[in-house]
């Protein structure tokens, strides 16, 4: 059941789930919460990927030139560090979200 008044809205959906308000609507806090890390993490992921491919693209165009083997390198490496980034972000979230409230308990993608 939703109510309304003039400046909020009260979400009273379900006792044992936590709801939170946005324009007019009720959303789950733990669905609502899980799409927006498990959607980051996989767009994360997919650019990460998409610069690895870019770096390896330009490692096998360098020809052997010094500066653009550079170049190609430190693509490749900040690829990785963005792979392992987003790692450490889904490692720790998955501890963080073990220490929530059981209501808050948050899908991601596990």
């Amino acid at each position: 059941m939703i109510k309304k008044n003039l400046f909020a809205v009260e979400c009273n959906i379900n006792a044992g789930e936590t709801y939170i308000a946005i324009f007019d609507s009720c959303l789950n806090f733990s669905q609502t919460v899980g799409l927006g890390v498990t959607w980051s993490l996989m767009i994360g992921t997919l650019l990460a990927g998409i610069k690895l491919a870019i770096g390896a693209f330009q490692l096998i165009l360098s020809t052997g030139e010094p500066q653009k083997l550079q170049n190609a390198r430190e693509t490749i490496t900040d690829a990785f560090l963005g792979l392992v980034l987003l790692s450490i972000a889904w490692v720790l979230l998955g501890y963080l979200n073990a220490t929530f409230p059981e209501t808050w308990n948050i899908n991601l993608g596990v």
